[in-house]
C-alpha cells in the first residue's frame, strides 16, 4: 500500500472535489476496472485543511502505473496537473 499528500493549488478546491465526486459516481465502475488492471483492490482519496491551505492524500494498493491509452487515467493525470501542486509519499503504517 502507499499513499500520497498533495497541496491542492489555491482556486482549484472545487474542480478536484468534483473530478472526485465524479470518479465516485458516474464513472466509479470505469475507475474500479483501471484500479484492478493497475494490480489493486481500492484506491482512496482524502481532502483536508490546514490552516487556509487545502491538501488532498491519496492512498492506494495498485501495484503498477495506469494504462495512459484509457481516456479516464489521460484525464485523472489531467485533472491532477491542473489541481495539486508536487506531491509527497507518506508512509502507512497500518491498514486492517
Amino acid at each position: 500500500m502507499h499513499a500520497r499528500v498533495y497541496k491542492i493549488q489555491s482556486g482549484k478546491l472545487e474542480q478536484w472535489k468534483s473530478w472526485c465526486e465524479k470518479l465516485n459516481t458516474s464513472l466509479r465502475d470505469e475507475a474500479k476496472s483501471t484500479i484492478k488492471e493497475e494490480g489493486g483492490t481500492f484506491e482512496s482519496v482524502l481532502v483536508f485543511s490546514l490552516g487556509d491551505d487545502w491538501y488532498t492524500v491519496g492512498i492506494s494498493d495498485a501495484v503498477k502505473s495506469g494504462n495512459m491509452d484509457r481516456a479516464i487515467n489521460q484525464e485523472h493525470q489531467r485533472q491532477k496537473k491542473e489541481c495539486l501542486e508536487s506531491g509527497v509519499s507518506v508512509e502507512v503504517f497500518y491498514s486492517l
